[in-house]
């Protein structure tokens, strides 16, 4: 039995059974359920040993060579490239592609007892997870940060504790599938819940406790319905192996949106926004990245959207208002009549409720007949100092940013899944702490950077994977320490720039050609 599924299996158990008061068996008898959110993770076969490896991203390109990150020699001595041969972009490719070589099991610093994840930092006990930094025994989970017991989790932020089937929330304790939701405490089934404690089958609420609907109860009144609730759950957990998702509960809800007044204060489109800061960003990023600036992000927005986790808009079940949503973390699977825009999602949980009779009478099999009137979701969020936004639908502590979710702490971004705490950034998956970077992807503290993955605290680099204190290089691939290389080998500074000018020259020839360059990244291994 591998040591990081015993440690974590013995947690799932204790987890159950505080959250869900439940008996429960082995892990690895609930996974097709514990994976329905958060995925279970691609794996391809190394070319060295023909091990499965793990990868976080779905991109790498078929035929390309595959590695296991305690497979790789980060200090491995390459021959020196025959540069005279390198008259162009092509040649380029050719001369580096035999070093090209992607990188899964990446697991970094101080961090023990991992199996079957990818893209995990200073964390301990992660089972079939990946994208964890700074976590304790966390199982079957995406993207989750500074978070202990997490159970089939995803986008967790800081201080998750004792979790199973919690999305996009922090701060949360015994909870079960909420979503949208922080600093909750022994919270079940509900959305866009925010500083609540002791809530089920509730929506919208904002520093509330003995909720189920969204109707207060006293404690002991809330405790003996929760005591029979939960009784009925263990007792399908236990012979179905799972249990129906938010999603499914609330898409048998039958009542129409409720008449509220919306207070406009809470809705993203109401603040002003200028979109020219944004387009001057992304010229200056450009200009610094490939030496010459490109102009109107949105003739490039083919080829920035490439490889990042995209848009799509519903209807609001209230007002018909376009309402923007992510396609993660699985926003698409929320019944569309049940989908409000965020002014609208505060209107119905600060003015309606189940009656008390209802609540009091909810049980297992009437769930939806009983929460009709309040069970209406927001794929928005806005918290903190926040201007100038444009088709942003999730943002905490962001100004002038366009086209991206969700930002936090971000700033001239244009075209990005999850720039956090960065700056000027565009066409990227997943850049934190960075700054300037043109499609770059999964990595951090990345500077002037075009076309990395999976990259740390690199600068002026173009073409590389899994490189770390790395500085003006290309091409170059699970290498650490290296400056003026390509393909891994360490040309001088004269020759390095020689071969820069053509790079940038083919790359922008085009970009105006085609409004793309023809091979990313992803790409290079075939």
């Amino acid at each position: 039995m591998n040591n990081a599924y015993a440690g974590v299996d013995k947690v799932w158990r204790d987890v159950a059974k505080i959250v869900l008061g439940a008996e429960v068996g082995e892990l690895s008898e609930y996974e097709d359920w514990l994976t329905e959110f958060s995925g279970k993770l691609l794996t391809r076969k190394s070319s060295i040993s023909g091990k499965e490896v793990s990868f976080s991203v779905p991109h790498y390109s078929k035929g390309a060579k595959i590695a296991s990150l305690e497979e790789i020699d980060l200090g491995k001595k390459f021959d020196p490239l025959n540069i005279n041969e390198i008259k162009d972009f092509d040649s380029i490719i050719s001369a580096v592609k035999e070093r090209v070589q992607y990188t899964g099991n990446v697991v970094l610093g101080n961090s023990s007892y991992v199996d079957g994840s990818s893209s995990v930092s200073n964390s301990h006990f992660i089972y079939k997870s990946s994208t964890v930094d700074g976590s304790k025994y966390v199982a079957h989970s995406t993207y989750v940060r500074f978070s202990e017991r997490a159970i089939a989790c995803t986008m967790l932020g800081r201080g998750n504790e004792y979790v199973i089937r919690v999305q996009m929330a922090r701060l949360n304790k015994r909870c079960f599938e909420i979503w949208w939701s922080n600093e909750c405490a022994d919270c079940f089934y509900s959305a866009g819940i925010d500083g609540c404690h002791d809530c089920m089958f509730s929506f919208n609420l904002h520093s509330k406790g003995f909720r189920i609907g969204n109707c207060e109860l006293s404690r002991d009144k809330y405790t003996k319905v929760r005591k029979h609730l939960r009784e009925q759950m263990a007792k399908e957990l236990e012979t179905k192996k799972r249990l129906p998702s938010l999603f499914d509960i609330i898409g048998r809800c039958k009542n129409k949106p409720p008449i509220v007044k919306s207070d406009k204060k809470y809705s993203l489109q109401a603040k002003e926004r200028d979109k020219k800061i944004m387009e001057d960003s992304f010229t200056k990023t450009s200009s610094l990245v490939l030496g010459k600036p490109l102009s109107g992000m949105d003739n490039y927005s083919e080829w920035l959207d490439k490889n990042i986790l995209g848009f799509f808009s519903v209807s609001s079940a209230m007002s018909k208002k376009q309402v923007l949503l992510t396609y993660y973390p699985h926003f698409d699977r929320i019944p569309k009549y049940r989908m409000v825009s965020l002014d609208e999602a505060y209107a119905i949980g600060e003015q309606k409720k189940i009656s008390e009779s209802d609540a009091l009478s909810i049980d297992w099999n009437n769930i939806a007949d009983k929460i009709g009137q309040v069970a209406f979701i927001t794929s928005e969020k806005l918290e903190g100092i926040c201007e100038n936004l444009i088709d942003c639908p999730i943002v905490i502590d962001s100004v002038n940013c366009y086209r991206c979710s969700p930002c936090v702490e971000a700033k001239n971004c244009g075209f990005c899944f999850w720039p956090r705490n960065s700056e000027y950034i565009f066409g990227s998956h997943i850049t934190l702490q960075s700054s300037f970077c043109l499609k770059c992807h999964n990595s951090v503290r990345l500077r002037g950077c075009f076309e990395c993955d999976s990259c740390y605290d690199c600068s002026n680099c173009y073409y590389c994977h899994n490189c770390e204190n790395v500085r003006d290089s290309m091409f170059c691939f699970n290498v650490k320490n290296k400056q003026y290389a390509i393909g891994n080998s360490e040309v001088g500074r004269e020759k390095y720039l020689q071969i820069k000018k053509i790079v940038l020259d083919e790359i922008l020839r085009q970009i105006k050609e085609a409004k793309k360059p023809k091979i990313d990244i992803y790409q290079l291994g075939t």
